[in-house]
């Protein structure tokens, strides 16, 4: 069987096809429903869900042409959401998808105003609109400590006892750009960041089945912070000029403690922290830790680390919103859902840990032979 596996995986590797546009991938013969969750192929995915922060959301996915910022224009583009967006053309994992599951359900759809708040500019706390956000539970602001509250908006959707309980599941967790933001304040820690996206990875996997969940790594952002500032007159700013965003989106990259050097750190550290999660959260350990409540029962879950680095110094300016210099636009989102796409079809070793950035860059198209890769080549 392992000999098999091997081989399988290198006839992939040289006969895999890319291309420009995923409408220009073939149809996926269709086959046999899933043995298991190793067995899962693209189009068995009906369901597509997240947890998350602003990125996730769409704040300011789309740039504005008016010489000035007003408070009006911070919006969630949630329908061009990188992972989850559902608007017609957006660059999306949702749509990537849609080629090959036309009937995907939990895609967002449209956009809706950012809530703000005096203090902290975004407001910090969870507000759900279904009718727009549909499954993308992500919330502005957010951290690792409010992905808990997303978990039990998610697990009244898809979780035991509602209609899409049994449905094979994508579900996206892409959190830790405000942790490290804040994260040069008292008691804010990396072993802290890992615990919660741990617990609530658990009560996820308590709460639903069928699922496939994308662990997605973190970029380095605060490389990214003033790039922006290389191209004059592109970054919009208030008419009074009296606020200054950065201090309220990344509040510890000017703080005395802090630093874009800390930063960085800390978010090669959050990643460690992620990768292990996913290796302490394998199908048979979660089966494990499910056993003293649930009995034999085994759950189709996998939890799957993907590192998502681009080299900073690739990125260009325009890439990110000319709102605030600071959340990636939809050129930012073509990069990040081509290049998360193309890890899912990956093994561990495989899977490529820093790359340039390239919002065109051909997109893998999976066959009839291709699974979601688990990690574990289990069959």
């Amino acid at each position: 069987m392992l000999f098999i596996t091997v081989f399988l995986c290198f006839i992939q590797i040289i006969l895999s096809i890319t291309v420009k546009d995923i409408t220009d991938c073939p149809a996926i013969a269709p086959h046999a429903p899933p043995r298991n969750i190793h067995d899962l192929r693209v189009d068995d995915i009906t369901v597509i869900a997240a947890l998350g922060d602003s990125v996730t959301a769409g704040m300011v996915a789309r740039n504005i042409d008016t010489p000035y910022l007003s408070n009006d224009q911070f919006i969630e583009y949630r329908g061009q959401s990188w992972v989850m967006g559902g608007d017609k053309g957006a660059p999306s994992i949702s749509n990537l998808i849609k080629h090959f599951q036309p009937y995907l359900h939990g895609s967002s759809l449209g956009a809706k105003p950012a809530r703000l708040c005096p203090k902290t500019f975004f407001c910090l706390d969870s507000h759900h609109d279904p009718s727009i956000d549909f499954l993308n539970a992500a919330q502005s602001g957010a951290t690792s400590q409010e992905l808990e509250e997303q978990v039990d908006y998610l697990s009244q959707r898809i979780g035991f006892n509602t209609p899409l309980a049994k449905h094979w599941k994508l579900i996206n967790v892409f959190i830790g750009f405000n942790d490290a933001s804040v994260s040069c304040l008292p008691g804010k820690s990396v072993d802290g960041y890992k615990a919660n996206v741990k617990n609530s990875l658990r009560k996820l996997i308590e709460n639903v089945d069928y699922a496939f969940i994308n662990l997605v790594g973190i970029m380095q952002y605060s490389d990214l912070i003033h790039l922006t500032d290389q191209q004059p007159g592109y970054k919009k700013k208030f008419v009074n000029d009296t606020i200054d965003l950065l201090d309220f989106e990344c509040y510890c990259c000017r703080h005395p403690h802090g630093g874009t050097k800390f930063i960085s750190e800390r978010v090669i550290e959050y990643n460690q922290a992620l990768s292990e999660i996913a290796q302490e959260l394998t199908s048979s350990k979660i089966n494990d830790m499910i056993k003293p409540y649930l009995g034999e029962v085994k759950k189709n879950i996998a939890v799957v680390y993907q590192p998502m680095n681009p080299d900073t110094s690739t990125v260009p300016p325009y890439a990110l919103s000319n709102v605030d210099g600071y959340h990636p636009n939809t050129v930012g989102y073509s990069y990040l859902s081509r290049a998360l796409w193309n890890q899912m079809f990956l093994s561990g070793d495989q899977k490529i840990v820093t790359d340039t950035f390239d919002p065109s860059r051909p997109i893998f198209c999976p066959t009839e032979h291709d699974r979601l890769e688990t990690c574990q080549n289990l069959v």
